[in-house]
């Protein structure tokens, strides 16, 4: 969002006067004509100057490079600054029955350049008859609903005669334009008239909230560009025009931005198939990846839909959720080098707002991120297919018959990635402005830059590629040579999963590997076969000591995540009809490793992914602990040292909207989830999903004696859809639960009310009234703080709203709570606190976290304890997770006094340690630009500035003094995506930082440089190598578990490789009672590991797990427990030691900017191409432009 003020302004003061191109009449021109002699009219599209010289505009669409880009690279010059969609236009701008459905933050309905594009479903709207019709009379070939004969019904049917009395007849949210939601408020009535399981569903569907409008009702705009980028209307004079201006929109919200539950994309996926979308195209990154995802897109798939997923913006490698499932098409983003196009000297520099990584396709040309790519190349795939329908609109000579049989999503990947643009800049290996490139696929760039008009092509002259399947193993799946000697490899070669006829009945394929996440060279052939007919299971196998040959597998992976990875590749061939040779091809990653510090069974695949951080507790009192998770699919395990469940579980989470039987209103009748050879006569024709479906947690288990009886504990869970259960540790629920949050306290949201029903933030028991009971504290989305007594009622003076309360001051905001607050007496008078942050952002700048008395609302002077305080935060830099306050609240005494202090951290401002009442205590200073790092810290970036995790304290050196640990990263960081529309490549260093408590300087061994982005992770804390010193042990998304002690040094056999993200908070338990700590985390990608550790559960645990204890109190001096039975709550504190402060506002002291020194760009590392790639401890001279920007990042 930034960066996205930065370029408005540079337009603003700094672009020249720019011109739009005068209309033409004549658009598109024909295939073999210029497509600049006739550009569309669209204002945006080619901008001039006064001097009639091209200066800006949709470039990413051109084929043609302007003259007086006299600085382009000569090889740029002869193929075109952009994805040759203009010359496609030539041959057809698309055709109105190819949908293309946008999954994302939900349509702003009075976008004019959409409005015509948005489908109706014609079988809601008919029972109501002539009243819901469009006035005719219709064009040949259509009928009293199909005005303009095109064969599907939309908006533009409706003003195909005479706009003005059609907006008067329905503009029913008077908003001047006749668009879905005029319909869907006008002729909703509660009835199911077409039986397909979804009631009203008129214009597509708001999967968020489970209702008939997609509306974007916070006005986000997320979706609503998507949807330009693909399909915006063009040659109309109203601005920019989309990649398939002829196709035609379903709108799906599955979330309030583009950051979503991906069981909402889920549903909005089996929607758009069953709803005759071809495209789908989900710009989104998924907090989870469940296996329902899993099963939508492979719905998608068999019935011939292709889904364009996003890579994700943090210029990273970890595999964003759900694109990278298998069968997707995994996009990103390249661009201009220079912030003046003209002066630019490439087009195909790697954007630093972009992902790159092993699953890459496709290289797509754009101002922006991974978002643009994937919704211009949802349209490139939405031209492909209409090209392939027989386009009612095209410049073909005698027409085009539709394509038999029609194609296949595999086959539209194989088209899209055979016609792209190979990105091989020479000398770029050498180039610190650039990522490397080369011949063929390559992993910071796939197989390179869209090409809408060669797709065409292929498809015009029947050229389409043989379908290439890996299907397993899995991506991205860590194999071990003691459970995997042998390496059965399946696929599919040139079958098709519709059941009709291949198109080739001949085909030639290669099966091979190679090692390393790119090899050019290297290829070992595992089969071969010519002549071969279609065929599908096992295609070969690789002899686990083959791989041993050629890589060493034992060695920790030290430098680089990917030193372990084996790249597999089958590659068909045929020959097209009219004679022209025709390859597709499919790789996938995986890897190769082993470690003897695994335990027995492990690593375990659960099935989906894990973002609930796992605990280790004894939940039958028998001396040895169960490990406690539940998945993404809220399937909840107690699994024991031997890998089974204890009795009475696993238990699920409660059923999901629209998914109980029960409750009136579910989508049990939709088509997919209608078993094959009983689907209704218009279903898509295969594939069955599963209709169970389950809450899913973002949340921590709260494990304690909730009962009182003294002799089990019992386990709390929280959804991410709103639902709180309890479960006794047989598995039964408690009685009571399940309870729910209110869902009128998110009913309404606005741009400023940003709320959602369900828990992000970890429930925490406490016994807030010092009755000897523990209470349940529940702080959720819809920014309230929940307290349930064990019965499952409210606790006195609960829920509180949790909100700034000065009206006069300030605008009140509607924010999420997604940090897991701290409890505890930190003043020491008798009396618990809650300390709770919330995501609300006021003056850009300002979080806000709150005091919270433990009698609520009950509290003779409001429910705060002084008033609301003030958080330093980068603002809204991401929406949910990086938000205002999005880390949780954290307590210890870190001084010499009995008080205990607090810390509360925002996100790129320096962590303040705040005494009892609110006063500053300590301003880590090591965060500060140019500040000293410790003196044994490996990072060479400037700075270290918190960002999107979670904090611990601990006591890291001999000394006992507490430390305050949190994952950073550089200066660097900020500089990279500041600058991200004129891309060169960003260094900067992910670090994890660790100051003094006391002094607040960097303990010597930190920063320490791990390899990806800690997002929501927090580490945790304890001797895992038996020297009685702690190692703070942090997941990132590079794969890694470190282990660092105060000198930044790991154990031999660290880091820990997973080969998936990691954002779940290592956990330390004794699984097989032995007296040594075991270590677990889970993966998103879905594998649960279990380390063996030499650390003795008697031995220095100061961090045991995410929220510091069993009970998530965050709270150091708060009991932490051994394996073999119950945890009691703490003691309460027992007399009073001081009175608070009156003034409790803290005092906020803005940093420094310090002067920096020159140093050369760094070198590049050999065999490393990561973001991280520095040698040298470097300062730096600014410019005065990043010298404001790093003043604005640093207050």
């Amino acid at each position: 969002m930034f960066r996205r003020h930065l370029l408005s302004l540079f337009v603003l003061f700094l672009a020249p006067a720019l011109l739009a191109t005068p209309a033409f009449a004549q658009w598109p021109n024909n295939p073999d004509e210029d497509p600049l002699l006739a550009p569309p009219n669209d204002g945006s599209y080619i901008q001039r100057n006064t001097a009639g010289d091209i200066v800006g505009g949709e470039w990413n669409f051109w084929s043609f490079a302007p003259p007086n880009f006299t600085a382009l690279r000569a090889e740029e010059k002869a193929i075109g600054l952009g994805m040759h969609a203009d010359r496609a236009w030539q041959v057809t701008p698309g055709d109105s029955r190819i949908v293309v459905a946008v999954l994302d933050s939900g349509i702003k309905w009075d976008e004019r350049d959409l409005a015509e594009q948005h489908v109706l479903n014609r079988a809601e709207l008919e029972p109501i008859g002539a009243t819901a019709q469009p006035l005719g009379p219709p064009q040949a070939g259509g009928d009293d609903w199909d005005i303009n004969a095109d064969g599907i019904l939309t908006i533009a049917d409706y003003v195909a005669n005479d706009r003005d009395p059609q907006i008067a007849r329905f503009d029913d949210n008077a908003n001047g334009v006749l668009e879905g939601q005029d319909f869907i408020r006008k002729f909703s009535d509660g009835v199911d008239d077409d039986n397909n399981g979804y009631i009203d569903d008129i214009s597509g569907w708001d999967c968020m909230v489970d209702d008939n409008d997609p509306y974007d009702d916070t006005r986000y705009g997320h979706g609503t560009g998507e949807a330009r980028d693909s399909v915006g209307m063009g040659n109309n004079n109203m601005g920019s025009i989309g990649v398939c201006p002829g196709c035609s929109l379903l709108n799906l919200r599955t979330g309030d931005s583009f950051i979503a539950d991906s069981n909402d994309l889920a549903q909005g996926i089996l929607f758009a198939v069953d709803h005759g979308a071809s495209v789908i195209q989900m710009a989104a990154g998924a907090i989870n990846q469940t296996a329902y995802v899993h099963e939508a897109i492979e719905y998608a798939y068999a019935n011939n839909v292709i889904v364009v997923a996003s890579a994700a913006d943090e210029l990273s490698y970890h595999h964003n959720m759900p694109g990278t499932r298998n069968h997707t098409i995994y996009v990103h983003a390249v661009t201009h080098d220079e912030s003046n196009l003209a002066a630019s000297t490439t087009f195909l520099n790697f954007n630093n707002c972009t992902n790159y990584g092993a699953q890459l396709a496709l290289s797509s040309p754009g101002e922006s991120c991974s978002s643009e790519a994937v919704g211009v190349t949802s349209g490139h795939a939405g031209m492909i297919y209409s090209a392939a329908i027989g386009p009612k609109d095209h410049h073909i000579a005698g027409g085009l018959p539709p394509l038999e049989p029609p194609l296949t999503a595999e086959e539209v990947r194989q088209i899209l990635i055979m016609s792209a643009d190979d990105i091989n800049i020479a000398g770029s290996e050498n180039d610190p402005t650039k990522f490397p490139s080369g011949p063929g696929w390559d992993w910071h760039f796939g197989y390179g830059r869209n090409n809408v008009r060669s797709s065409v092509d292929m498809v015009v002259s029947r050229e389409i590629p043989p379908e290439a399947d890996l299907l397993s193993p899995m991506w991205f799946e860590t194999l071990y040579p003691d459970q995997h000697p042998d390496i059965e490899i399946t696929g599919r070669v040139g079958t098709r999963l519709d059941g009709r006829t291949p198109r080739y009945d001949s085909l030639d394929y290669r099966l091979e590997w190679a090692v390393g996440v790119d090899p050019k060279t290297g290829w070992t052939t595992i089969i071969e076969e010519t002549g071969v007919a279609p065929k599908e299971g096992v295609l070969g196998h690789i002899n686990f000591a083959d791989i041993e040959a050629k890589i060493h597998i034992d060695a920790p992976a030290a430098a680089d995540s990917h030193e372990d990875t084996i790249t597999l590749r089958l590659v068909v061939s045929t020959v097209a009809p009219n004679g022209s040779p025709v390859v597709g091809e499919m790789r996938k990653a995986i890897f190769a490793h082993r470690d003897p510090d695994l335990f027995a069974g492990y690593p375990k695949w659960m099935g989906s992914s894990m973002e609930s951080s796992a605990k280790f507790a004894d939940l039958n009192a028998d001396g040895k602990d169960e490990l406690i998770l539940c998945t993404a699919d809220g399937v909840i395990h107690a699994l024991q040292a031997d890998g089974s469940e204890l009795a009475g579980w696993p238990q699920k989470m409660a059923p999901r909207k629209g998914h109980d039987s029960a409750v009136a209103g579910n989508h049990e009748g939709a088509c997919a989830f209608q078993a094959v050879g009983s689907k209704d006569t218009d279903c898509p024709i295969t594939g069955q999903v599963t209709y169970d479906v389950r809450e899913t947690p973002m949340a921590t288990p709260a494990i304690g004696d909730l009962e009182g009886d003294g002799s089990s504990m019992e386990v709390v869970y929280a959804s991410y859809d709103g639902t709180l259960q309890v479960f006794r540790a047989d598995g039964t629920l408690m009685p009571g639960f399940p309870v729910r949050t209110n869902p009128e306290f998110s009913a309404v949201t606005t741009p400023e009310i940003v709320l959602d029903h369900g828990f992000f933030a970890s429930p925490i028991l406490f016994d807030l009234d010092g009755d000897g009971a523990l209470e349940i504290i529940a702080a959720a989305m819809d920014q309230h703080l929940y307290v349930f007594d064990k019965d499952g009622s409210n606790h006195p003076g609960f829920p509180v709203l949790v909100q700034e309360n000065d009206e006069q001051l300030y605008a009140l905001k509607g924010a999420r709570i997604v940090a897991t607050p701290a409890v505890g007496d930190i003043d020491r008078d008798g009396q618990i606190e809650i300390i709770a942050a919330t995501n609300e952002v006021y003056d850009d700048v300002y979080g806000r976290y709150y005091i919270i008395s433990a009698l609520g609302n009950n509290n003779p002077g409001g429910p705060y304890e002084g008033i609301p305080n003030v958080a330093p935060t980068m603002g809204e830099l991401l929406p949910i997770v990086g938000s205002g306050v999005p880390s949780a609240p954290i307590i210890a005494n870190t001084d010499t006094d009995p008080l205990l202090e607090f810390l509360v951290s925002g996100i790129a401002f320096r962590p303040i340690i705040r005494d009892w009442d609110g006063t500053n205590l300590v301003e880590n200073v090591g965060m500060i630009l140019g500040a000293e790092y410790g003196a044994l810290s490996n990072s060479n970036d400037t700075g270290a500035y918190p960002l999107m995790s979670n904090g611990i304290f601990a006591r890291l050196d001999e000394t006992g003094e507490v430390a305050f640990i949190r994952g950073t990263a550089g200066l660097d960081f900020g500089l990279t995506f500041a600058m991200s529309e004129h891309s060169k490549r960003g260094y900067y260093d992910h670090q994890i930082m660790a100051w003094s408590a006391t002094s607040g300087e960097a303990v010597i061994g930190f920063p320490q440089v791990v390899d990806d982005f800690q997002f929501i992770a927090g580490p945790s804390a304890a001797d895992i190598d038996g020297d009685n010193s702690v190692e703070v042990l942090v997941g990132t998304g590079g794969y890694r578990v470190f282990a660092f002690n105060y000198k930044g040094e790991q154990p031999d056999g660290w880091p820990k490789f997973t080969g998936g993200w990691i954002i779940t908070t290592p956990a330390f338990g004794d699984l097989d009672g032995d007296g040594l700590l075991e270590l677990s985390v889970g993966t998103r990608n879905g594998w649960l590991y279990v380390w063996k550790t030499k650390g003795r559960v008697d031995g220095p645990i100061d961090w045991r797990n995410f929220g510091h204890d069993l009970r998530n109190t965050n709270n150091m001096e708060e009991p932490m427990l051994s394996a073999g039975g119950p945890v009691e709550p703490g003691e309460p504190n027992p007399e009073p030691v001081a009175e608070p402060s009156e003034d409790t506002t803290p005092d906020v002291v803005a940093d420094a900017v310090v002067e920096a020194d020159t140093a050369t760009p760094p070198p590049l590392k050999g065999g490393n191409d990561g973001c991280c790639t520095v040698v040298t401890k470097k300062s730096q001279t600014l410019p005065p432009a990043t010298l404001l920007f790093v003043g604005l990042f640093a207050l």
